[in-house]
């Protein structure tokens, strides 16, 4: 039965047979991961097959799947990166130290992302652009919640929660507590 894993796989393009193939994988478990990465990249265009081959991965907890969904968080695409990460939190997901290094460059990056929506949100206020200031917070909101849950995977994710109510709390006491966790 396990010839039947590339067909299945490339069903899942198909969304009148996605319920099905999505059936069929899940029965092989962590033999099927090996075909789900390979349709993973020649789907690399198709959001959703993307979208559910890394749902299907993140149910086989192995050191491999760990990993791709891992690399997956320096994706091209958004919500493929968001998905992953929601995937890897789901797992509870803790990097290693080799790990941490990579995900602190890209806290870093997307410490800088949020700092040039923020310029951005400044520049839109003085223009009265009210139509886009809508999109700018809704845009520094999105990216600072990527933000706490790669934290999260990186470090205690119960300390990370207690610094984010606390900034979004907003009182100087509060602000003062995060900035010394």
């Amino acid at each position: 039965f396990k010839e039947m894993l590339p067909d299945a796989c490339e069903a899942l393009d198909s969304p009148a047979l996605e319920q099905h193939a999505e059936n069929v994988i899940r029965s092989f478990g962590s033999e099927s991961d090996e075909y789900l990465v390979k349709r993973y990249m020649a789907s690399s265009g198709n959001i959703r097959t993307c979208r559910t081959i890394l749902r299907l991965l993140s149910k086989n907890s192995t050191p491999e799947t760990d990993s791709f969904l891992f690399t997956r968080l320096w994706s091209t695409n958004r919500i493929l990166r968001e998905e992953a990460l929601g995937r890897l939190l789901e797992k509870k997901y803790r990097c290693n130290e080799d790990e941490k290094d990579k995900v602190m460059q890209l806290i870093s990056d997307i410490a800088g992302v949020i700092t040039w929506n923020i310029a951005a949100r400044i520049a839109i206020e003085r223009k009265e652009a009210l139509h886009l200031s809508e999109e700018i917070n809704l845009e520094i909101s999105r990216w600072t919640a990527f933000l706490f849950n790669t934290l999260s995977i990186a470090y205690d994710p119960s300390s990370i929660d207690r610094i984010r109510e606390n900034l979004e709390n907003g009182t100087v006491e509060s602000v003062n507590y995060a900035l010394e966790m």
